[in-house]
């Protein structure tokens, strides 16, 4: 039986991991080759794991249940067994030993066999004596009971069971594991009377001897025995194993499993977001966002213990985010979300969702780093923005009597909101329309169609006849989005107003007259005045109000002098 198995990983995960090794025990014999008549006899094994919480303790509540996984070993020498998860031969965990004994089916000869495991580099004067206090009860085959402990001379004396004082056997690091024994089959052949309670049915017969070959403590007659480890000392420590004379001497091996390195773990806590946040809101940081981060699972105490959980990256949509960090303490396993949009950045306009991965080592150096990614989504509502436009032009002159006056680009850059508010300009399902609104309009006088611009910027007016001056007008550009304002009291947050001027210069417009009466007279009558003959006479139409002050003067051109 080989004394160590390596070679094998430790159980990733509870459902079918059980581990054969095949053979595992060889020329396995129901005794020496000389024992003939054992021939026959079936040799059965008893693997103890001396720590079973190493070892898969079952699922009962499965369906079908789960077996546990405590080593076993069949008749043809095959060892099964099943990890624990997470077990493996790294620090912090124990050394994970099984005991195995041979037992075969033939009569059992002469009783019980003790083996002393006595070192005398362990024994007195060591602090604590760790075979000070052990004890072998031994019940002989008329029911008669005596208690042997082993007395380090150094410390105090000997205990009792129900009123049985103990008999002592008093060592000291001067006895070798032989002379111990010679001191232990001593005590038993000839205890006192006031160390054995009588069972009422005989004297005492129990007798021991030392097996030369093997250094066995061994009965010759029907003897029931049991050791006990000192108080405090488990049972891997204890100095007397027993066993019966059909079993082999106990020998012990380790399991050594490979580690495998698993994936670090953590929570994201999404409760600590709100619902959702305004666009282009300040900078959010959220502490213990991250919880439980650690480099592995809980039951991976080995990289619990020699690794550090890090943040690896913590991503999303590209131009979503001007800040975007995750800071995790390794020691407490809690972390901070920071974040911040981009301007005019929302749910509409990006995907918002978060990758938060962290690591358990530095891949630049460890080939076997784990990595684990966690995903969470940010909501931000759009918040409407103010339109935009340019007005190139602002003093705009024309003729008097100009009529329909059309001015393309007038207006021009028009946008439901500023470039980056994509949501509002660009994206089909929420883009924005625009309009044009007249404000005011200091002088209407001066238009017969007052001054408007439609959506693609023309400005078209037309003057009313005969009439000139200025005006200031003030258009305004609303958009049509029904998403909250800014500031959703101040209507003004989804208009933008500009101004500009319009002026109509003055024409000098031809006087007018009309003839009233008519030009009769005499032959040789001389002079002749008509009165009344020309009426009407002013400046220029009626509507010209502006030429009413002009002097007229009245020039007659005969036509034939």
């Amino acid at each position: 039986m080989p004394a160590a198995i390596s070679a094998f990983q430790e159980v990733p995960d509870p459902v079918g991991s059980t581990t054969t090794v095949d053979p595992f025990i060889t020329n396995i014999k129901p005794g020496p080759g000389s024992a003939g008549d054992e021939v026959g006899q079936q040799v059965t094994f008893v693997a103890t794991a001396l720590d079973p919480s190493l070892f898969f303790p079952g699922d009962a509540t499965a369906n079908p249940p789960i077996p546990d996984g405590l080593p076993r070993i069949d008749t043809n020498g095959v060892l099964t067994y099943r990890l624990a998860v997470d077990v493996n031969q790294m620090v912090p965990f124990p050394t994970i030993l099984v005991q195995v004994v041979a037992r075969d089916d033939g009569a059992i000869g002469n009783g019980p066999v003790v083996t002393n495991r006595f070192n005398p580099a362990l024994a007195s004067p060591s602090t604590p004596n760790l075979y000070d206090g052990a004890t072998l009860s031994v019940i002989d085959q008329h029911g008669n009971l005596a208690i042997f402990e082993l007395d380090d001379a150094g410390l105090p004396g000997v205990g009792a069971t129900n009123g049985l004082p103990h008999m002592a056997i008093p060592f000291s690091s001067a006895d070798s594991q032989a002379s111990l024994n010679q001191k232990i089959i001593a005590a038993i052949n000839a205890p006192p009377a006031a160390s054995v309670l009588l069972a009422g049915t005989g004297p005492w017969v129990a007798q021991a001897f030392v097996d030369a070959a093997t250094q066995e403590i061994q009965f010759t007659n029907s003897t029931s025995v049991v050791a006990a480890a000192p108080g405090g000392v488990s049972s891997l420590d204890a100095i007397f194993a027993v066993r019966r004379s059909n079993e082999s001497a106990p020998r012990t091996f380790t399991i050594l499993p490979d580690p495998i390195n698993d994936p670090p773990e953590f929570t994201v806590n999404t409760s600590l977001l709100a619902a959702s946040y305004p666009e282009d809101s300040a900078a959010v940081t959220i502490d213990d966002f991250i919880v439980d981060a650690r480099p592995g699972p809980v039951t991976a105490l080995d990289e619990l213990l020699s690794q550090t959980v890090q943040v690896h990256s913590v991503t999303s949509t590209p131009g979503a985010f001007a800040q975007l960090d995750v800071i995790v303490n390794s020691v407490t396993g809690k972390g901070s979300l920071t974040f911040k949009t981009n301007q005019d950045v929302n749910s509409a306009t990006h995907d918002l969702t978060v990758v938060v991965t962290l690591k358990d080592g530095n891949e630049a150096v460890d080939p076997d780093v784990k990595f684990t990614s966690k995903t969470f989504t940010i909501t931000v509502d759009p918040v409407n923005d103010l339109p935009e436009f340019s007005m190139p032009v602002k003093q705009l002159t024309r003729s008097e009597d100009a009529g329909l006056v059309s001015f393309p680009g007038f207006a021009t850059n028009i946008l439901a909101g500023p470039a980056t508010a994509i949501d509002e300009t660009t994206i089909p399902a929420t883009r924005q329309a625009v309009h044009f609104v007249r404000v005011s309009n200091t002088n209407d006088g001066l238009f017969d169609e007052l001054p408007s611009i439609s959506a693609s910027g023309e400005l078209t007016f037309r003057t009313k006849q005969d009439q000139n001056g200025q005006s200031i007008v003030v258009m305004r550009l609303m958009d049509d989005g029904t998403i909250p304002a800014r500031t959703p009291s101040d209507a003004a947050q989804s208009i933008v107003d500009q101004t500009f001027t319009i002026t109509i210069s003055p024409i000098n417009d031809a006087p007018t007259f009309r003839i009233a009466g008519t030009a009769a007279s005499l032959e040789d009558a001389g002079s002749v005045v008509i009165p009344g003959f020309l009426a009407d006479i002013l400046p220029g139409p009626p509507s010209a109000t502006d030429e009413a002050a002009q002097t007229l003067t009245v020039h007659a051109t005969p036509i034939d002098p």
